[in-house]
Order: structure tokens, then sequence, then C-alpha cells
């Protein structure tokens, strides 16, 4: 009772580790993997600021046709711009937005 063999020791010491090393566990994987996601952070950024420029061309771009249709010589030829314009700003925004969604999960973003 209460004896301890001498081979126990050296069967814990000289045996094969059980799992092998996780990934986690190597501070170079973990540099590479933050690394990765700050430039996954920083296209992400980069989209979405990419699309809120395209977003605020199109309206512009469709106020300004908008406003043209003052300057028309008749009134039918001037609501026909103004539509235009219409549909060209809400169009574009809506094209803008659309990329920022899709765009992303092409790329895998989720």
């Amino acid at each position: 009772m209460g004896q301890v063999r001498k081979d126990d020791g050296l069967r814990e010491e000289v045996g094969p580790e059980r799992r092998p090393p996780r990934p986690e566990d190597d501070p170079v994987f973990q540099a590479r993997r933050q690394t990765a996601d700050l430039a996954a952070q920083a296209a992400r950024a980069r989209a979405i600021w990419r699309a809120l420029g395209w977003f605020c061309f199109w309206e512009w771009l469709g106020a300004a046709i908008a406003f043209s249709s003052l300057h028309a010589e008749t009134a039918q030829l001037g609501w026909i711009i103004l539509w235009f314009g219409y549909l060209i700003g809400n169009a574009g925004a809506f094209i803008a937005v659309w990329r920022v969604y899709f765009l992303p999960q092409r790329r895998g973003d989720w």
C-alpha cells in the first residue's frame, strides 16, 4: 500500500505528446492572422467609402439632370427630363448600395 514504482515517472516524461500543437499557440501564425484581419478590415472600409462616393455621385448627377428640366422648352419635355433625373439618381444610388452587399459577399466577408 502506497508503494510507488520507479518507472511510472519515466513513462510520463518520455512518452509522446498526445495532441499535435495548435496553430493558435504559434506566435508566427497569430501575427499572420492579425495582419490578414487588418487587411480585410481595410478592404471593407475602402469598399464602403467607395460605395458612399458612388452613391453621392449618382444622386448629384440625378439632381443636376432634374434641375435642368427647369430650362426645358415645353412642359412635357420638362417632365420627361425631371423623371429621367429621378431615374438616374435613384437607380445609380441603388446599384452603389447593392454593390456594398454583393461584392463583399463574393469576396467571402459573410
